[in-house]
């Protein structure tokens, strides 16, 4: 049976994201969480069986509060390649402004430990990720959408997590920099890239 929701649950995964976005899974200990949350161990275990279980349900709570601007951009009336062009600039204009959520993916993606990305997956990340696989179906790719849906995602958010040492590489060029030309660059780099080729094979990778 899910445990109630109360402002105490409430308040303890607020400060859980804070605390993971900071420091990451093994960074923070229940007894960190309890004391940013200012509760005994106790009431925090009352909430949450365990720190994985609070892990989960903070990511999963951090992760709905800031993909409402992908969920509008994806349900537009409007033909897929504009869904598509609304939705890296939405991503890309979440990912500059909420700091503090670009640190927790970033965490959230160096953990390894399958059970918890299992948990994610279910909890977080699946309706999110199958609805930019039908949208990519709906472009009429030739390419496999789960390889080209992550492709897009790492065009947005690759960039962020080499944002300090690629303005000391060759051609760096600060205009290019803002979120909205960052998401014009990948829309041309897709427009270009993806269309249907003839005798293209439906594939993500490279055969050899």
């Amino acid at each position: 049976m899910p445990r109630k929701k109360t402002p105490l649950r409430a308040e303890v995964l607020n400060q859980a994201i804070v605390c993971f976005a900071r420091a990451g899974y093994e960074g923070v200990s229940m007894r960190d969480l309890a004391a940013a949350s200012g509760v005994s161990a106790t009431a925090l275990y009352y909430h949450f069986k365990d720190k994985e279980d609070l892990y989960v349900a903070a990511v999963s709570q951090a992760f709905k509060e800031n993909t409402r601007p992908l969920w509008a951009a994806l349900n537009q009336d409007v033909n897929p390649w504009h869904r598509l062009e609304a939705l890296v600039l939405a991503l890309t204009e979440l990912l500059a402004r909420e700091e503090k959520f670009l640190r927790l993916l970033q965490w959230v993606m160096l953990d390894q430990y399958q059970k918890r990305q299992l948990k994610l997956a279910d909890e977080a990340f699946r309706d999110l990720f199958q609805a930019m696989n039908a949208l990519i179906e709906e472009l009429g790719s030739s390419l496999e959408p789960h390889a080209l849906t992550v492709s897009i995602l790492g065009m947005i958010v690759f960039p962020f997590e080499t944002e300090t040492t690629r303005r000391f590489l060759p051609g760096y060029q600060p205009q290019g920099e803002t979120p909205s030309n960052r998401a014009r660059h990948i829309i041309t780099v897709l427009r270009q890239g993806i269309l249907p080729q003839a005798d293209t094979p439906r594939t993500g990778w490279i055969k050899t």
